[in-house]
């Protein structure tokens, strides 16, 4: 099955009268054209279609296509395919192959391997390149030629196995075609003899539609924004819809400001300490107590993190050991605009060139070290974890911020930023109680951690940071002892922006946010709730949460047993979120606009359901914190239907 979706909802002003009828009525696309045609009516799609590989349009019916760069099909993507590339002799390094089923889907590409025993997986970016450890290739996602270059070859014996997501593409009689994004231009109708809508793999780039004059039946596909030019039952049929949609009791922007736009009193936001933040210029910026704080992606929203290294900008103090290296103070500008980022120089020394401090750490507790670097002459850097008995490396180039892992890592990132600066972090988790170094060595033009040192070569450092969270936080500069930033807190009041949560008092929920990596991790954080606090006890809460190792995934918790499961695990980094409650308590989630679950769950509120606040990012105490972002918080006094649900 293939499933069609659109983005269009205009009319075109030539088609005022008549009969409309909507999907939803019907069990089937072929079903709806069959009768739109013998009715001479206008279909308006306005939820998902699934339809099958091969559908006969009645020859009555014609494809009305509205002549706006904005109007789109959206082809649901095919399983996951795998193939093998070829199995490995021990020996060969580069591999040419082509995948059977094109076009791919870009962004989908995975190749899976095996060097010294480990597997591997390598992804493309979705623009053609592919990278892992030790290899290098490219894709052409049209006609599916992949090239492959390891640095190492695979082990011998074991099998180079490939991974996409074809793209689905439609064809009207062979002629018309068309994938996710391609736009239709012009405007009238296909007409002649009856239509075969064909999904094919097939890849195709932009087509021109040539179309006659639009006769008898239109077939339209919908979008969001409703032309003022639409007339009688379209425009009704289309209002119900759209008006349903945009008359939410509260509309909370979190873009570049606190911005309610509907909503009763005021938005409350506190943090006990100053905090940092990287604004949309790659700009790292200071925030005073208790003021938001607003990155690319919306309101950065934190629980609190300790910066345990002493002296995160000054490496000249004795806190941090030079092996073979010297430090320059104050020598260029640093992500933060102020003059302070010191230089790391080699000396001429045949040896490793490093700097490292070091915390006693705690078996079972994951670490994440931080730091700020920037190429001078030396343009390639490795920071590490490492404890007595093992090294947990990234190494980044620094010219275009690709980066390779070395050792047992759980999760490293490099993190571009203004003026060619780079953050790049490493995650551990030691077994045992231990000592753990901090370390940024310094690699040389030939990829060497051990060579002969000229005196003046180096990297610029800035702003070190390590702490017990297993991804970085926000940067918490320190000077002769360890740092806390605390915790954001944001919070609406209840009264008039929530329904009342006592069974029979419909509401549902949108919000659109980002989370900071989970994965390998036991770490819960809250979303969104209308907290009880803690006298309410478990089974009275209305909670979205992303929750981590044991589950890694979105669920929402309408009591102590309650749950659904809205998405899991790759698919939540970002997205959008809808849950929706009936009066009859039937709960359902969406996310991206796909339903996901729903369920019958009851809240158990037979006494008072006063709440102490609705919380955005953490629990009333600040409990089970987000670490991410949030861009908008949408709530209605209703349980949106399925489509509404999936236009949001």
């Amino acid at each position: 099955m293939a499933v069609i979706r659109s983005n269009e909802i205009r009319v075109d002003n030539v088609i005022t009268k008549g009969v409309v009828k909507d999907i939803r009525a019907y069990s089937s696309l072929e079903e709806a054209l069959t009768e739109i045609g013998s009715n001479r009516a206008t279909l308006l799609i306005t939820q998902p279609v699934q339809v099958n590989d091969d559908i006969t349009i009645p020859e009555n019916i014609h494809l009305k296509v509205i002549d706006d760069e904005d109007c789109y099909f959206e082809i649901g993507l095919k399983n996951e395919t795998t193939e093998t590339i070829a199995t490995s002799d021990g020996a060969q390094t580069s591999y040419s192959y082509t995948f059977t089923i094109t076009p791919l889907f870009p962004g989908t590409v995975k190749i899976d391997y095996t060097i010294g025993g480990s597997s591997y997986e390598a992804t493309d970016d979705g623009s053609g390149s592919i990278s892992g450890y030790q290899l290098t290739g490219t894709i052409d996602y049209r006609n599916g030629n992949c090239s492959l270059s390891f640095s190492v070859a695979p082990d011998a014996g074991t099998d180079i196995v490939g991974k996409y997501v074809p793209r689905v593409v439609l064809t009207i009689n062979g002629e018309l075609e068309a994938f996710d994004s391609v736009i239709f231009r012009g405007q009238g109708a296909v007409a002649g003899s009856p239509k075969v809508y064909t999904w094919r793999d097939t890849w195709v780039g932009d087509e021109v539609l040539s179309l006659v004059d639009p006769t008898q039946v239109s077939l339209f596909y919908t979008r969001e924004e409703v032309d003022d030019r639409v007339e009688g039952e379209i425009s009704n049929q289309l209002s119900l819809v759209v008006g349903n949609i945009s008359s939410p009791i509260v509309d909370l922007e979190l873009i570049n400001s606190i911005n309610l736009k509907a909503g009763v009193g005021s938005v409350e936001f506190s943090r006990a300490t100053t905090a940092t933040y990287i604004d949309r210029y790659g700009v790292l910026k200071y925030a005073d107590i208790d003021e938001p704080r607003f990155e690319r992606e919306g309101l950065l929203l934190e629980g609190s993190s300790t910066n345990l290294l002493k002296w995160s900008e000054d490496f000249t103090q004795s806190e941090w050991w030079k092996g073979q290296t010297t430090i320059q103070s104050n020598v260029t500008t640093a992500p933060d605009g102020s003059e302070t980022a010191s230089k790391l120089v080699e000396t001429t020394d045949e040896q490793y060139h490093v700097i490292h401090q070091s915390i006693e750490a705690t078996a079972g507790t994951t670490y994440t070290g931080s730091v700020f670097v920037k190429a001078a002459e030396r343009t390639k850097v490795q920071v590490s974890l490492v404890d007595e008995s093992s090294t947990h490396v990234v190494q980044v180039d620094l010219t275009d911020g690709s980066f390779t892992s070395i050792g047992n890592v759980n999760f490293y990132q490099v993190t571009k930023l203004a003026n060619d600066w780079y953050r790049v972090s490493v995650t551990w988790t030691p077994d045992e109680d231990t000592t753990l170094w901090f370390r940024i060595v310094i690699v040389n033009d030939n990829g060497d951690i051990y060579y002969q040192g000229d005196g003046s070569s180096g990297i610029y450092i800035w702003g070190a940071q390590l702490e017990a969270k297993p991804f970085p936080t926000s940067y918490i500069p320190t000077q002769y002892t360890a740092v806390t930033r605390a915790g954001d807190i944001c919070r609406l009041q209840f009264e008039n922006n929530h329904p009342s949560l006592k069974k029979g008092n419909p509401f549902s929920y949108a919000v659109d946010f980002d989370v900071f990596r989970r994965g390998l991790f036991d770490f819960n954080q809250v979303v969104l709730t209308p907290d009880f606090g803690e006298s309410g006890g478990v089974n009275h809460y209305s909670l979205v949460r992303v929750d981590g190792k044991l589950t890694d995934s979105i669920r929402y918790y309408r009591d102590g047993g309650g749950i659904i499961i809205i998405g899991l695990q790759d698919e939540i980094t970002s997205g959008r979120i809808v849950v929706t409650v009936d009066e009859n308590e039937k709960c359902c989630g969406y996310f991206n606009g796909v339903k996901k679950a729903e369920k019958t769950m009851s809240l158990h509120t037979e006494g008072s359901d006063t709440t102490v606040g609705i919380y955005i990012g953490s629990k009333t105490d600040g409990s089970s914190p987000l670490y991410g972002h949030i861009r908008r918080v949408r709530i209605w006094d209703r349980a949106l239907s399925d489509i509404e649900a999936s236009l949001v």
